[in-house]
């Protein structure tokens, strides 16, 4: 069967970057700058990522660098982030950096936006795969004499321990510059990150923290956790664990507490890949340089040229998408 299908794409004319999937991955750009909490920033703030194309021709890939002052619901790989629509629109930073620039760095001037936390995340181009990355930690912008925000993170779950049976601990890190906050710790089944149900609240913001949660009154599936920080001045920040909490307790199951799906839905749908509308929504980045989203901020043309709809790859490679994906991404950058 491999054999036909490595046939199939070197009739169709695949290039190496698809051959490299067959036994590889889509390169992410995983940022390694914010990592945590803590990171004030009056000016200028340096975001740097690693990258790689397993096996493939690293300049058929492209990065994308965004800040937001929402972090989106806990997402699977390979499907558009949702962000609330409520919030505002993410900003592009730097659009089409080639993946073989060695620098994997871009420098924002904060100065230009808001004071509050900010959430940095990437989106890798490597056809036909985009993936989406959000950096594990956050940046609070201030201002010279101004309010500093709190913040918070989800450090677990994380990639390494996600299972639950009877129970999780779920851990975070927490700044609190005024030293007044307190955290507040839900979890939801739905995707889109609604009916949430109340873990803990009134908890230490003091560094990192954890909470165990018993979980064998919930419902078995995939749950993600929100945590909240605010102080007596009112300001507040949420962020996401990036990784779900899969509830699993094998051959004896049962049922427990759950909650309806949600638009995104729990169960069969899930969430839409990326550029399954080909439109930005309101204020959302647009598919190019000027679209649906407007303006998307300044462009670094090191990897020749801004993010734009992609074609369709060929017949070929398009086998091999299927095979390792359930769905396919089409481009365009995320809403």
């Amino acid at each position: 069967m491999i054999l036909r299908i490595l046939a199939c794409l070197l009739i169709g004319g695949a290039p190496a970057a698809a051959l490299a999937h067959l036994n590889g991955v889509p390169t992410t750009a995983w940022p390694g700058s914010p990592h945590g909490v803590g990171a004030v920033s009056y000016g200028d703030y340096t975001i740097t990522w690693t990258d790689y194309d397993d096996q493939a021709t690293t300049g058929e890939t492209t990065i994308d660098v965004f800040v937001s002052r929402t972090m989106p619901p806990t997402y699977r790989m390979g499907t558009r982030p949702r962000f609330p629509a409520d919030g505002d629109p993410p900003i592009a930073l730097a659009l089409g950096i080639a993946e073989d620039d060695l620098e994997n760095a871009v420098v924002w001037d904060t100065s230009s936006v808001p004071p509050g936390t900010w959430f940095v995340w990437t989106v890798a181009h490597d056809e036909p795969f985009e993936m989406v990355a959000f950096a594990r930690g956050v940046v609070s912008v201030a201002r010279e004499g101004g309010s500093v925000w709190p913040a918070v993170i989800v450090t677990s779950p994380d990639a390494s321990s996600r299972v639950s049976d009877a129970s999780f601990l779920i851990r975070f890190e927490a700044f609190d510059p005024d030293q007044s906050a307190a955290i507040r710790l839900e979890a939801s089944r739905a995707l889109d990150g609604v009916e949430w149900i109340l873990l803990a609240e009134g908890l230490p913001a003091e560094g990192g923290g954890s909470f165990l949660w018993d979980t064998r009154a919930f419902s078995p599936g995939d749950w993600m956790i929100r945590a909240t920080i605010e102080d007596a001045r009112g300001l507040s920040t949420s962020a996401y664990g990036r990784f779900f909490v899969r509830i699993d307790r094998g051959s004896t199951g049962g049922g427990g507490i759950g909650g309806k799906g949600g638009s995104g839905g729990s169960g069969a749908g899930g969430q839409e890949p990326i550029g399954a509308d080909g439109a930005a929504g309101a204020g959302g980045v647009g598919a190019g340089a000027g679209g649906a989203g407007g303006d998307l901020g300044p462009k670094r043309t090191t990897g020749g040229g801004c993010a734009s709809a992609r074609p369709a790859p060929p017949a070929g490679l398009a086998v091999v998408a299927v095979a390792l994906l359930r769905r396919r991404w089409q481009g365009g950058t995320p809403a």
